[in-house]
């Protein structure tokens, strides 16, 4: 759930597990701020204003699910599903934007007088959808919307930089989706039996038919779901052909393969590899970053920091700026 609405909400899910994991509470701080990562302070609006757009995103999206009582559902660690939010979501993905702010220092990437021009008529517009409720609860002005925005900006010129260091080719091959069906008994002689039979020209149901112990299971499978062994045999079938009979831990499986290439699911799985390679070319230095940078918590302002109780509340943030910065695939640097 928590990667989902990541995805539904950012740029290229900003999400570092576990980045919150070794926050220091403190007692004095200055009221502004929730917390500081090195010298980098991030405000208690700025939190406010992305809890809000996570806080509406959910319901809109688990709401009908889940049902009213959403936010106080409790989770597996017997928290709230509100306290879960936002620690684990909204406190991890703005700990994380700030680790790509000090990237970009380090990259020395800085944003363009173009982006610069974007970002206040991004802020502008942003300031013109929401009402004085909602300025009153995230308490930003237009100064400190740009600011935000601007880290987001700042944040895809370390991931596009990043990206641009990693291999995205991806060949049909290795991103290929095939549909299989598969059948597993106890006994190999049964095992056989089925195999003779497709073999001698039956069809793979057919051939099951007459066991009626035996389930089968078709569903669409790519590279890295099934086991090595199971793996290698289904990938190297044609459609129509059946697999010798393996040994597995549940017994002895035939596969055969209905379709050995979906063409739709082939093209969201390369997708999916050139998101996940992206995301692993800027993460390695992220977690690098985090775990030399001391995160510090203010304990007054976190326990203030509350879930957006007026419904009339909308959050705009996430949807003004991808209005003016939309979401790429693969985001070029400058360098």
């Amino acid at each position: 759930m928590k990667k989902r609405i990541g995805l539904l909400l950012c740029l290229c899910t900003l999400m570092c597990a576990g980045c919150a994991d070794k926050s220091i509470f403190v007692t004095s701080f200055d009221k502004r701020y929730l917390f500081a990562l090195g010298d980098h302070r991030v405000t208690v609006g700025a939190y406010q204003t992305v809890l809000l757009d996570v806080q509406r995103q959910y319901e809109a999206y688990y709401g009908e699910m889940m049902g009213e009582e959403i936010w106080s559902r409790e989770t597996e660690d017997g928290e709230t599903f509100a306290e879960y939010v936002k620690q684990n979501v909204v406190l991890d993905e703005l700990v994380t934007l700030e680790v790509l702010q000090v990237a970009a220092e380090e990259l020395n990437l800085q944003l363009t007088e173009e982006e610069q021009t974007k970002l206040e008529e991004a802020a502008e517009c942003y300031m013109s959808k929401v009402d004085a409720a909602t300025v009153a609860y995230t308490r930003m002005d237009l100064e400190q919307i740009q600011e935000l925005m601007g880290k987001y900006c700042l944040a895809e010129k370390v991931i596009g930089y990043y990206a641009d260091q990693a291999d995205l080719e991806v060949s049909e091959n290795e991103a290929r989706a095939i549909r299989i069906q598969t059948v597993t008994t106890a006994e190999e002689e049964t095992a056989e039996e089925i195999l003779s039979h497709v073999k001698a020209g039956d069809s793979f149901l057919t051939a099951i038919e007459p066991y009626d112990e035996i389930e089968t299971k078709e569903y669409n499978v790519v590279r890295g779901e099934l086991t090595p062994e199971l793996e290698e045999a289904a990938f190297a079938l044609a459609q129509g052909e059946c697999s010798d009979v393996m040994e597995t831990e549940d017994g002895y499986c035939l596969l055969y393969c209905v379709n050995d290439y979906l063409e739709d699911m082939t093209q969201s799985n390369k997708e999916a590899i050139v998101s996940d390679r992206i995301y692993q070319a800027w993460y390695t230095e992220a977690k690098r970053l985090r775990e030399e940078l001391p995160l510090y918590l203010s304990t007054s302002q976190w326990k203030r920091v509350k879930l957006a109780g007026d419904a009339s509340l909308q959050g705009y943030f996430f949807e003004t700026y991808q209005e003016w910065f939309p979401l790429t695939m693969h985001m070029e640097s400058d360098q």
